[in-house]
């Protein structure tokens, strides 16, 4: 008789032991499931970021200044020059000499304008691949690819 009287006892504590400590639902899992997806494919993009960084933002090196300076304009100096040594009105061999310094100075000139373009066509150059580099960034960001860079493929379940 005591056992029909502990029987009742005993599933009803179970059964409150039980309803407190009941584990995840279905939906629950599921939602957890799709959280650990998503943290392992930012893991994915942030790994290959890393594993990309150095390519993504190579530059020449006529481009790479960490500290720029403003360039000390030429006109000036030039223009400063040539109304101070007007080789027209000269004679003989200060006429000479005058054209000879000028000259040296408009080769000085030019020498630094053709640095100036080429450093202008690097700038260019370096702008466009970085330009392609994020773009290519971009249009990966929703698909995983491997060590090589080529795009993993994933396959639902059906």
């Amino acid at each position: 008789m005591d056992w029909m009287l502990t029987f009742p006892l005993l599933v009803i504590s179970m059964m409150v032991i039980t309803g407190c400590s009941s584990g995840p639902t279905i939906s629950e899992g599921n939602l957890y499931l799709q959280a650990q997806a998503q943290q392992v494919q930012i893991n994915t993009y942030k790994l290959q970021l890393q594993g990309t960084k150095q390519r993504l933002t190579q530059v020449i090196p006529e481009v790479k200044n960490d500290n720029p300076t403003v360039p000390e304009p030429l006109v000036g100096d030039l223009s400063d020059f040539l109304a101070n040594n007007d080789c027209t009105k000269m004679t003989g061999t200060l006429k000479d000499g005058c054209y000879k310094v000028t000259r040296v100075k408009l080769i000085n000139v030019t020498q630094a304008l053709e640095e100036a373009q080429v450093t202008i066509y690097a700038n260019q150059v370096t702008v466009n691949q970085l330009i392609g580099n994020i773009n290519v960034l971009i249009d990966s960001l929703g698909q995983p690819t491997d060590a090589a860079g080529n795009p993993i493929v994933l396959k639902k379940k059906e």
